[in-house]
């Protein structure tokens, strides 16, 4: 079975999202799943913007942490529309926190978590929801490939 590349796109007032994703996608790491690849990758003397639409575009999936802060980035705002203009990529919103993101091209794909409710709630909910979606994961890894998921 083929690894899924992710690219994580994010604002930087939002890191601790963007850490938090990464500890949940590590299992997926760790069994040959999945890579993921985000800007705290960008080695110094290298051109972080050429790197960074580099990645996307050799990425299967963006996934996109959305919160007012992200929305309100210019530099984010490049990456998205980057991603939904790739052929065969997917973007992947996550609603990291309550934002203006329906009245944006994310709303036109289905978010996670469902409904488009923010996961900035109390933890025993947000470790409840990233475990069903690790989960969800395992058991949909081939149709996302195959672009059913």
């Amino acid at each position: 079975m083929a690894k899924i590349n992710f690219f994580i796109s994010y604002s930087h007032d939002d890191t601790s999202g963007r850490e938090e994703l990464e500890k949940w996608l590590k299992t997926l790491q760790n069994n040959d799943l999945i890579d993921t690849w985000c800007d705290k990758n960008i080695f110094p003397g290298e051109y972080f913007e050429e790197k960074i639409f580099k990645e996307i575009a050799s990425a299967d999936v963006t996934v996109g942490l959305l919160s007012q802060a992200y929305l309100a980035s210019d530099f984010c705002k490049r990456e998205m529309e980057y991603a939904f203009s790739l052929p065969n990529h997917k973007f992947i919103p996550i609603i990291l926190k309550p934002s203006t993101w329906l009245d944006t091209k994310p709303s036109e794909v289905q978010a996670l978590p469902q409904h488009g409710l923010a996961i900035d709630v109390p933890p025993q909910v947000k470790m409840e929801f990233w475990t069903s979606k690790t989960r969800h994961f395992l058991t949909r890894q081939p149709k996302l490939l195959a672009g059913s998921f």
